[in-house]
């Protein structure tokens, strides 16, 4: 697909608008590239391409218009209204149709949209419908993705040991079915609930297993996303091995528009640097991603909420209020892109984070 990409883009554009094209398979063959441009980090592309075909096909399938108003929607998270838009219209789509069936996507995106904004009832809410349905249905790929979304919700909630039996469910699931990306998800999710109890050493190996699935099938973004989460761990288990890792993840994220991603790194990057002395930096870093917060609508997890407190305290105590203050208002002025270019700069110091001792369990 890499190599044939610019004539897989041609060919959409010139089936939704050649004098003799074909508007259905245009659509058709843009929710198919869909993965591919997502996975790639292509999203604005990927928006324009299936805009396009979404509106010279109007008497597409049912089943394939609804797909691709949730791709939009998918695409679109980083604005939760459009995002919500795009899902509800998909969902108004099937319900309107005579076709048999349901639409999953829609409903897994509507779950994401409220875990985000903190509505954590609203999410499982919706997820454990969509378990039920998908288990009616037999739809054993749907049943994996609820299990693993109903998981990931329990765990952001701060329900962690109860996430991990639905964790557990869905990992056996994705083994039976060969589906090794759900696998390596899985994994990823009980590696977070682990963290959450304080099991580093399982932790650690689970996100080192995601890892290297996530690089095997050339998922570049899942592999940093699952090593910032295992920079956490490090800083409990191994914190020598943490600047290393995290110069690793920012060289991986810096050419990336992904904002959760960043925020997360961001975040991550300010504990370390707490740990090494520059409480200054830290705050500035946390004033930048709570500006971001704020102006998306996006909550935290209770895990994260202790751990960016603890950073704030720790840090107001050595810097004095003041200080703090003005740190954190700095920081606060800075893009998510200026925040990750700062961190980038500042853990070139970071040779030794041990130097200064051990974080706590709470602090990861």
């Amino acid at each position: 697909l890499d190599a044939n990409v610019a004539n897989l883009r041609a060919a959409v554009t010139w089936l939704a608008t050649g004098e003799h094209g074909d508007a259905e398979a245009s659509l058709r063959l843009a929710t198919e590239l869909y993965e591919f441009f997502d996975v790639r980090n292509h999203q604005p592309e990927a928006k324009a391409l299936l805009a396009l075909a979404l509106e010279t096909a109007p008497t597409a399938p049912t089943r394939m218009r609804a797909r691709a108003l949730a791709q939009l929607g998918n695409l679109w998270l980083t604005n939760y209204e459009q995002a919500e838009t795009f899902y509800h219209r998909s969902i108004e789509v099937m319900a309107a149709s005579e076709e048999d069936g349901w639409q999953p996507a829609a409903l897994f995106g509507m779950a994401a949209v409220a875990k985000l904004r903190g509505d954590y009832e609203a999410a499982l809410a919706i997820v454990r419908d969509l378990l039920h349905r998908s288990s009616e249905t037999g739809d054993a790929i749907a049943r994996a993705q609820s299990l693993l979304d109903l998981g990931h919700v329990l765990q952001q909630s701060g329900r962690s040991e109860e996430a991990l039996s639905y964790l557990s469910e869905s990992l056996q699931i994705c083994e039976q079915t060969g589906d090794i990306i759900g696998v390596a998800w899985a994994r990823k999710m009980q590696a977070l609930a682990l963290l959450d109890q304080g099991c580093t050493d399982e932790s650690e190996l689970l996100l080192t297993q995601a890892i290297a699935t996530f690089e095997h099938v050339g998922e570049a973004i899942s592999a940093t996303f699952c090593r910032i989460d295992l920079v956490r761990v490090l800083l409990i288990a191994d914190p020598v091995r943490v600047p290393e890792l995290l110069s690793q993840a920012i060289a991986e994220i810096q050419p990336v528009a992904d904002v959760f991603i960043a925020s997360d790194l961001i975040d991550t990057g300010a504990a370390v640097l707490l740990k090494n002395g520059d409480a200054v930096t830290a705050l500035e870093l946390l004033g930048t991603t709570d500006a971001w917060r704020r102006a998306t609508g996006t909550a935290l997890s209770p895990s994260l909420t202790l751990m960016i407190d603890e950073i704030r305290s720790s840090a107001t105590v050595q810097l004095g209020q003041r200080a703090a203050t003005a740190a954190s208002i700095r920081g606060e002025r800075r893009s998510l892109r200026e925040a990750l270019s700062r961190l980038q700069v500042s853990i070139v110091s970071c040779d030794d984070v041990t130097a200064i001792g051990p974080p706590t369990t709470a602090m990861v």
